[in-house]
């Protein structure tokens, strides 16, 4: 979970809290000064799953978390991408490979690290 703001994004005022919105079905966290509603929502990460002559690309993690684990190559979205553009661009980034999409593959939700 990602630590809560410590102020609001809207007016810059300190006074936060966490309640139910008007017709909301979530406690969010507010401006109690703007009455702006500072939304926490998951992250979408996208990669590829690149196959070549039967053979599969993993890359070694370098950095935390995880560092020395084997992984597909993927990372977070840009604001701006498409989910497609997204696993391109990590997949070169990740691996310096230049994959070609031909179908989707899969939807993964890490709801207890809040990631898509």
């Amino acid at each position: 979970m990602s630590p809560s703001p410590r102020f609001c994004c809207q007016c810059g005022s300190t006074e936060l809290v966490h309640r139910h919105p008007p017709g909301d079905s979530h406690r969010r966290l507010l401006c109690n000064t703007c009455g702006h509603v500072l939304y926490d929502n998951p992250r979408v990460i996208a990669g590829c799953l690149v196959e070549h002559q039967g053979r599969y690309l993993l890359c070694r993690r370098a950095i935390e978390p995880r560092r020395g684990y084997w992984t597909l190559p993927a990372g977070f979205m840009e604001n701006g991408e498409s989910a497609e553009q997204a696993a391109l661009r990590e997949t070169w980034e990740e691996s310096g490979v230049r994959a070609r999409i031909l179908a989707p593959y899969s939807i993964f939700n890490a709801a207890a690290v809040n990631q898509v």
